[in-house]
């Protein structure tokens, strides 16, 4: 249907975090084939070294499960949903879930979880923030937080560790999802936040060296705070629809 109404034109790929992640390889496999990708806060590509190392040692624990013939995990995402949930519906409840501090609140463990989270395969880069909070003020700093839990009540209850062994192998320094990107000629936005994916996603977009990239970093953002901000209007949807209208 879309071909119907714009023939011969070329559709744009984007997305967040994940999203974000599978258009920066789609573009990768077919240079082509897009006319532009909006990347907000995920990518495959990081030249950090302590990104590499911390990422190399998870890349081996994921290809070590996939030889095992461990394919999946169905535990992570049903317990941070069960956080998210229990801090919407009881938010000054004494948190149930066990690793946090005794005494804790619902909505003290849900804020620990998104702005100060240990670092493992989904939080692979030291310091990262799904969201900027304070843990100690219990509050995060700029996101519309009932859209959050609304969000991640839709999350799926299973990852592919598959597709968390291609991300921590890709910020290792593997290049299978990388090393086209400089074929790729269209035009690309790119949303960055300093505590989410950071200086990753710089290191992405400078790979492509033959596309116009335009850039939307905030040194105080976390993963998702572009996304959820309360301000997303003026923060996301203006700056991408003026980038769309010049393609």
């Amino acid at each position: 249907q879309i071909e119907a109404v714009h023939p011969g034109e070329k559709p744009v790929v984007g997305g967040l975090s994940l999203g974000s992640i599978a258009s920066v390889a789609t573009i990768n496999a077919h240079p082509s084939d897009y006319a532009g990708a909006i990347l907000i806060e995920g990518t495959l590509y990081d030249e950090n070294p302590v990104v590499r190392s911390v990422n190399a040692n998870f890349c081996a624990v994921f290809e070590d499960l996939l030889a095992n013939g461990v394919y999946y995990d169905g535990q992570g995402l049903p317990g941070f949903k069960l956080i998210s949930q229990l801090a919407d519906v009881n938010p000054t409840g004494l948190s149930p879930v066990p690793g946090f501090p005794a005494g804790f609140t619902n909505h003290q463990a849900f804020v620990a979880t998104m702005s100060a989270p240990p670092l493992s395969p989904t939080t692979p880069r030291p310091g990262y923030q799904f969201l900027a909070g304070s843990v100690a003020e219990d509050r995060f700093f700029f996101v519309n937080e009932p859209l959050i839990h609304d969000n991640i009540a839709m999350f799926v209850d299973y990852v592919a560790n598959r597709t968390v062994r291609d991300v921590n192998c890709g910020l290792a320094g593997e290049r299978t999802f990388s090393n086209n990107l400089n074929q790729f000629n269209g035009s690309v936005i790119v949303f960055a936040g300093g505590t989410g994916f950071g200086t990753g996603m710089i290191d992405t977009a400078n790979l492509m060296t033959s596309a116009s990239v335009t850039l939307n970093f905030r040194a105080e953002y976390g993963h998702v705070d572009h996304v959820f901000s309360t301000n997303h209007l003026q923060e996301v949807e203006h700056p991408v629809l003026k980038w769309l209208k010049k393609l």
